[in-house]
């Protein structure tokens, strides 16, 4: 399975370039290291964890809106196209100011 960090974590839910998301490596690497879905507000949307991502927005009310992690992208993304990610996620983001208008493009392809 090779390094266990968030942004591997990442790229199992939410795939990147040519590797899509993998369902079974993705519930792996979090069953073997679950403080991963409290990595970062990314990992909270990605991997479906209500209360982390209510944790990282009552600590930082901004969080829903800021882009980052290997995507460059607001956490609306991660929890929208996450194999792991929940609905309840995305109406949280989307309660606290997620723009229900963003988008990602893959910079692999434009």
């Amino acid at each position: 399975m090779g390094e266990n960090t968030a942004e591997e974590f990442l790229i199992a839910t939410c795939g990147k370039g040519y590797v899509k998301p993998n369902y079974v490596t993705a519930r792996r690497r979090l069953e073997a290291a679950p403080e991963l879905s409290r990595a970062s507000v990314y990992c909270a949307a990605a991997a479906g964890d209500y209360p982390a991502l209510l944790e990282f927005i009552q600590h930082s009310p901004g969080a829903s809106l800021i882009p980052g992690s290997f995507k460059n992208a607001a956490p609306l993304i991660y929890a929208a196209s996450s194999i792991l990610g929940k609905l309840e996620c995305v109406a949280l983001l989307l309660k606290h100011g997620g723009d229900p208008n963003c988008s990602w493009t893959s910079p692999e392809f434009p």
